[in-house]
């Protein structure tokens, strides 16, 4: 019963192959506000310094991936914020979980706001973002709602009712906007136990009064959100959590959309809808902790009698967003700055167009960073490279999913092996696609290691050979190809004209010295420890319009695209993670 999500995916883009930058939430939020994968935050590679010599690489995880140092101004909202042609009114709702432990040297206490109410440090916390690219910051939760949280739950009518206003203030002084939308739905503290003991006035900063009521909305009451719950699913708790999450965001997004379209700006707004990582495995690497679901609305570009289904060799990430905003807005990001993503806009507008003859440019493979490991990924096999194999996720015992969770090196066919059972790293039939990973994976890891010389990090050795593999013509840091002419006429979308993207020599970089040992047990989970040591032992919103109307880009989840989807995914278990929006004009 997801009636307004499927509505929206009727009129969508449909990206069936589409990866999180990273299977957790920090290092994939952090990825979509930058463009730039996590292993390249500033914070990250100084504390990775910290307690390493930085051989693994740096350590991408909730607690170091943080938006902080020259990342502060080196994000998407940032930039469209000083563009010094069309600034923009921007703004950050939701769960946000990139400030650091010290509250970047300020100490204000920002993570007690996530176990208690504290409207001093709320009120503090909150103000750090507008130092980092945006105007506007409201409804603001500091990272994820601790379970042992008594005063406040999730209040997705709050976060709403700041969305309208702030949407009101753009409309207002006629200015381009892009809002960061991120809810707290579909994550813990259980979803049922918010709707039947909670209301709209408690919030992290305390109860909310006067015009902060926000009683503004067209959002179901929550009494009935519950009763819809327990007609679906009467018995089973965790189901009834599950499908409460769906249900709420469902309900929200509905009566978002119901504003922007009285507001005049729903059908000139690119909307983009996904989940920031998998549930199934979350913390891991594999298909089911990094595939995402993933669409997008927006007419003036691609009409609106979808859906349409991009091909599934048609490779998208998260990481892609901030490209894209800069494309469609026309922006242009300084010179220096850098981008893992690729703008997919002309390619997805091809392939609407001409759908026999498009050739795509911008999304053959996408890179995947988690702990000290990293990935590859296309729709048919994935490779993984663990410059640290024993730092590896063992939360819910997510790493016994799969028999070669702890081998240094992996290699999956998709095809044959969708469970991911068989590492076929060996395997002489897949030489060709195994050198052109490895050859990638080298120039990555070179390219992102915190060593003085980056040639030091841990690297895999050719299995079959140097051979010269054709390059994949999406290499991370290659700038975003021209808008494409709409497929509607509209006179108010810019059209930039960033170069096009070439091609990246491959680096066969410098070889380590021997191969590591491979291993299929779970050794002593140890970050210092010598992976080449261990023993071996057989044994998972708004509108487009830079000069006028605002325009934003929605960027939220839900757990199902059709019913028939939400079937099969609670099936197999999957819970998508949070959702999150992004606004953008």
């Amino acid at each position: 019963d997801t009636p307004n999500i499927d509505a929206f995916i009727s009129e969508s883009v449909w990206f069936p192959t589409a990866f999180s930058a990273s299977p957790k939430c920090a290092p994939s939020r952090f990825a979509i506000i930058t463009g730039r994968n996590a292993g390249r935050s500033e914070y990250s590679r100084e504390v990775t310094l910290q307690t390493t010599n930085g051989q693994y690489g740096v350590n991408v995880s909730i607690i170091q991936s943080k938006l902080g140092y020259n990342d502060s101004y080196r994000n998407a909202p940032y930039i469209l914020q000083h563009d010094a042609n069309t600034p923009y009114y921007t703004g950050m709702i939701g769960k946000w979980h990139l400030i650091n432990g010290n509250d970047w040297g300020h100490q204000y206490g920002c993570s007690n706001t996530d176990r208690t109410v504290d409207a001093v440090a709320w009120e503090q916390c909150r103000n750090l973002l507008h130092e980092q690219g945006f105007d506007y910051v409201d409804a603001f939760y500091n990272g994820n709602i601790e379970e042992s949280v008594t005063q406040y739950s999730h209040n997705p009518e709050w976060m709403l009712s700041k969305t309208q206003r702030f949407i009101a203030n753009a409309t207002a002084t006629q200015r381009p906007f892009l809002l960061y939308l991120s809810t707290t739905l579909t994550h813990n503290p259980d979803i049922t136990i918010a709707l039947r003991d909670f209301t709209y006035l408690s919030s992290p900063r305390g109860t909310l009064t006067g015009d902060e009521v926000p009683d503004d909305t067209l959002m179901s009451d929550r009494a009935s959100i519950l009763a819809k719950t327990l007609e679906l699913e009467p018995v089973n708790p965790i189901k009834q959590k599950q499908v409460a999450g769906i249900l709420w965001t469902d309900d929200m997004m509905g009566a978002l959309f119901t504003f922007m379209r009285n507001a005049g700006v729903y059908d000139n707004t690119l909307i983009v809808l996904q989940n920031d990582h998998n549930f199934v495995s979350k913390g891991l690497l594999y298909q089911l902790g990094s595939r995402i679901l993933h669409w997008v609305r927006y007419p003036p570009l691609f009409g609106d009698n979808g859906p349409y289904v991009m091909p599934e060799d048609f490779v998208v990430s998260s990481v892609d967003l901030a490209a894209v905003i800069f494309e469609v807005s026309g922006v242009t990001p300084p010179s220096d700055y850098i981008t893992d993503g690729r703008s997919w806009v002309s390619d997805v507008v091809q392939q609407i167009q001409n759908p026999e003859t498009a050739t795509p440019t911008c999304c053959d493979y996408r890179f995947m960073d988690m702990y000290n490991s990293r990935s590859i990924s296309n729709n048919r096999y994935q490779y993984i490279w663990r410059l640290n194999p024993n730092l590896v996720e063992t939360d819910n015992n997510f790493d016994s999913y799969y028999a070669h969770t702890y081998e240094q090196e992996q290699f999956y066919d998709l095809l044959t092996d969708p469970n991911q059972q068989t590492n076929s790293i060996l395997d002489s039939q897949y030489a060709e696609q195994i050198t052109l990973f490895q050859s990638m994976m080298r120039d990555y890891i070179i390219d992102t290691c915190p060593m003085p010389d980056p040639t030091q990090c841990i690297m895999p050795v050719f299995t079959f050979g140097t051979m010269s593999p054709t390059t994949p013509t999406d290499a991370p840091t290659t700038p975003s190809p021209t808008t494409p002419s709409p497929t509607t006429p509209s006179p108010t979308t810019p059209s930039p004209t960033t170069p096009s993207p070439g091609t990246e020599p491959v680096s066969t970089g410098t070889p380590i010295t021997s191969e590591p040992a491979r291993r299929t047990r779970r050794p002593t989970n140890d970050p210092t420890a010598d992976p080449t040591s261990q023993p071996t032992e057989d044994l998972a919103t708004a509108t487009m319009d830079p000069t006028a109307a605002p325009t934003d880009i929605a960027s939220d989840y839900t757990c199902a695209s059709t019913i028939d989807w939400y079937q099969e995914w609670t099936r197999v278990r999957v819970d998508p993670g949070e959702p999150y929006f992004t606004y953008k004009s």
